[in-house]
């Protein structure tokens, strides 16, 4: 793949994941998505179609293509996320993966609410 084509996608990538950092600063861990070179960095340990993997806030997808870059079966891939839209996105990009999209913690109940762990 091209440097062009790399950026292309990673650009494509950055709108909507700003757009949803803009609008829940709190809830998003960065102001732009993962680039490849950490994505492979952080997967590197992945070999195979038999693993299983949980993700957990996936947000465009950076480490999700490199899940499955991996040999990574996409049925035995589940991502969380929080963001309806980043998720609606990802489901689109990968539409074979497990998808669940988690409630915002503001919907979470609390201990003062009667909910103890």
């Amino acid at each position: 793949m091209s440097v062009a084509a790399q950026w292309k996608g990673t650009a494509e990538d950055c709108v909507p994941f700003f757009r949803s950092w803009m609008r829940h600063p709190l809830r998003t861990g960065a102001i732009l998505p993962s680039g490849r070179k950490l994505a492979d960095v952080i997967t590197g340990s992945l070999h195979g179609a038999d693993q299983t993997v949980l993700e957990l806030g996936p947000g465009t997808g950076s480490f999700t293509k490199a899940i499955l870059s991996r040999g990574v079966c996409p049925g035995n891939v589940t991502v969380v996320e929080v963001h309806p839209d980043l998720a609606s996105r990802l489901g689109r990009r990968y539409p074979e993966i497990r998808r669940n999209i988690c409630r915002p913690p503001a919907t979470i109940p609390s201990r003062s609410a009667g909910f103890h762990s």
